[in-house]
């Protein structure tokens, strides 16, 4: 799989996109001004945190019960996840885990980017 930054010169033709699969959720300007300015709007909203809950395919976490919840996140390492990798690269720290949220063991991974 391969993960592109979004940015000023790709995001027209990642708006098309969404706007094309949820009309219902975004039009063409809604999506460009999300893509470009998430965390700017996030700031100017008074938000402290942005938050995104990854599942734990790739991860060291996965496909097993979870132990000591703390020792978990510790040690918690991407397997060549390239999602997981993207997220950390941008900013994001895993903050806390959800078991079997995405069926028996496999979990969900909730990373947090701090914006203060």
């Amino acid at each position: 799989m391969e993960i592109d930054q979004i940015n000023s010169s790709n995001a027209a033709a990642v708006a098309e996109l969404m706007a094309a699969i949820k009309p219902d959720w975004w039009d063409f300007e809604g999506a460009s001004q999300q893509l470009l300015e998430a965390e700017v709007h996030a700031r100017e909203k008074g938000f402290r945190n942005l938050k995104y809950v990854i599942s734990s395919p790739g991860l060291s976490c996965h496909d097993r019960p979870l132990a000591n919840y703390a020792d978990e996140l510790r040690t918690l390492t991407s397997h060549g996840r390239a999602h997981f990798d993207y997220f950390v690269d941008y900013g994001f720290t895993p903050a806390g885990l959800i078991p079997n949220c995405y069926g028996n063991h496999c979990h969900g991974i909730i990373m947090i980017k701090p914006l203060v």
